[in-house]
């Protein structure tokens, strides 16, 4: 019988190694591959690669983001260096002018490295979430093919190390879970929470959600004290010191004044902070409230002066968070042509059938809490507490970032996004019959195996404004298939609801 149980149990973890590798090459040719095509700046690169080279300059600056996305941008640059000069942009804040030979391989080579991951990362979290693993690989199709999450995250932004980070947390928070009966195990699985969650913190703000995984990790070890306090200790700890740490690494490298920059390179900081970075004491760790408190207030005035949302200006790209959902609305990054018929586009377009599976994951599932507290059902549910905890959580998120006064954009529906995928896999771990039909585990893999298909057609049909190739206008005219996505030719005119 023991040797029975080891057999089956090293088949267990060679299926789940095959299927690693296996998502590990298929996110390869998806997010990595080419990834520095188009030789060419977008969207908010022209902000971040200068924020980068503030770094690599070792430039005293203050940022609208937390320090860690562009250090990790500046950290692809440092090591593979590329560029025979990386001080292009040391003097600015926005960059428009880039050298005809200037690579971005380095620039965005940490943030799709990130991305490259994250497929494999929800992997990992679907294994937690349903109990077979051909499921689970199934479900992991909708971060391998999502055409907005590849197009934005294959560049020198924030939000894919952000979304690794968020997938890590998440993660590190089931494996806490799982792991409740086994003190050593809790331990490791709450350091590893403490520390994603401060990897998000320092990342980019919109992040900050998963904050709530600390009270959600607390309502399931109570009332054992001891475990709370061995867990949540931990991972307080971590989270502190995390954050602490990459700030700390943010105020010992960008230290030097460049007085090119706003108030001769002292920014809007106190007369305190200036006397501190003066006497060369910007990194003696007691004057670290104050810095984070000069950078805070930085944020603020920065936020403070960002516009609305305008659906009325013909160039706004913004978009309200109750249409984020539906994959509204798409953005031109960028476009060329060589003859006046070919057309390249890179376009921040969704996949629409990975988009619906997770609106469906997001419905499906709070239709189930509300039938659960207000209808007896016949079976109750496995898994309601991860059910109400990713529900609290994409609910939290959309109610928070919809209360704020300036303008959004779809990429910030991501996190959220995330959330409905986990959805969507409890929605199908939940599911045990539709109509008459029993749903054992092989109807499941075969309904998901269809669904896979439409996913990869769908990811096939838009890669054209994913990856930068040609199309026409008439082939671009097929894509337009929602209008209130207002995906657009150069040559189409503006319809529907935008018009």
């Amino acid at each position: 019988m023991k040797v029975q149980f080891y057999e089956k149990l090293g088949k267990r973890r060679t299926q789940s190694i095959l299927l690693s590798v296996a998502i590990l090459i298929i996110s390869y040719f998806t997010y990595f591959h080419n990834y520095n095509y188009p030789q060419a700046v977008f969207w908010d690169e022209n902000y971040h690669i200068p924020a980068a080279q503030k770094y690599l300059n070792r430039t005293f600056f203050m940022y609208e983001h937390p320090p860690l996305g562009p250090m990790l941008v500046a950290l692809g640059e440092h090591l593979l260096h590329p560029n025979n000069f990386s001080n292009q942009f040391n003097d600015i804040y926005y960059a428009k002018d880039f050298p005809a030979d200037f690579s971005f391989a380095g620039y965005r080579f940490i943030p799709t490295i990130c991305a490259w991951l994250l497929p494999l990362i929800f992997f990992f979290i679907t294994l937690s979430l349903v109990d077979n693993k051909i499921i689970a690989f199934l479900l992991s199709f909708l971060v391998l093919f999502d055409n907005a999450m590849i197009v934005h995250f294959r560049a020198a932004m924030l939000d894919a190390p952000l979304m690794l980070f968020i997938a890590l947390s998440i993660l590190f928070f089931l494996l806490a879970l799982k792991n409740k009966k086994y003190n050593k195990y809790l331990a490791l699985s709450s350091i590893g929470l403490g520390v994603s969650v401060g990897l998000v913190a320092t990342t980019k703000m919109t992040g900050l959600i998963v904050l709530l995984l600390f009270p959600l990790l607390f309502s399931k070890l109570f009332p054992h004290w001891q475990k709370v306090i061995l867990s949540l200790g931990i991972a307080l700890i971590s989270f502190v010191l995390t954050f602490v740490m990459v700030w700390q690494i943010h105020f010992s490298i960008a230290k030097n004044i460049n007085s090119n920059l706003d108030s001769g390179g002292y920014f809007d900081i106190s007369t305190e902070y200036r006397e501190l970075i003066d006497q060369n004491k910007q990194n003696e760790i007691w004057s670290f409230p104050l810095r984070l408190q000069e950078h805070f207030k930085h944020v603020k005035n920065y936020q403070e002066g960002v516009p609305k949302l305008d659906l009325s200006k013909p160039d706004e790209n913004g978009s309200p968070s109750l249409f984020w959902p539906l994959g509204a609305r798409a953005i031109n990054y960028r476009w060329e042509t060589a003859d006046g018929v070919l057309y390249k586009y890179l376009y921040l377009q969704v996949n629409p059938v990975v988009w619906f599976l997770g609106l469906s994951g997001t419905l499906g599932t709070t239709a189930l809490i509300f039938v659960y507290i207000f209808f007896p059902l016949q079976e109750p549910l496995k898994n309601r507490f991860l059910v109400a905890t990713f529900l609290l959580l994409y609910w939290s998120y959309m109610i928070l970032i919809s209360q704020l006064g300036r303008v959004m954009y779809l990429y910030h529906y991501f996190p959220a996004l995330l959330f409905s995928f986990c959805l969507f896999a409890l929605l199908v771990e939940e599911t045990r019959k539709i109509g008459n039909l029993l749903l054992t585990t092989k109807y499941k893999i075969l309904i998901l195996a269809v669904l896979s298909a439409m996913v990869l057609v769908s990811y096939r049909f838009y890669s054209p404004l994913t990856y930068y190739q040609p199309l026409n206008d008439e082939q671009f005219r097929q894509r337009m298939i929602f209008p209130l996505w207002d995906l657009r030719c150069v040559n189409c005119a503006r319809t529907g609801f935008y018009k």
